[in-house]
């Protein structure tokens, strides 16, 4: 799967793309956002992202809701 961030962003908002229940809750604050999505906008590595297509889907809340 090749996804620029902005697909991404915009599945994970659609809810198409979820947290994993044995993912951590969100805690990144703001400076480390904006270091993250400067890295992408320079090209700069950033490490991995791992996205895969499960074939149930348990809902989880993501502290939004």
């Amino acid at each position: 799967m090749n996804l620029s961030v902005s697909d991404l962003v915009a599945r994970f908002d659609s809810g198409e793309i979820r947290l994993p229940l044995m993912q951590r809750d969100y805690i990144w604050k703001p400076k480390k956002v904006t270091a993250l999505l400067d890295s992408l906008y320079k090209g700069w590595p950033i490490g991995s992202f791992y996205v895969w297509r499960a074939k149930t889907i348990t809902r989880r809340s993501t502290g939004s809701e």
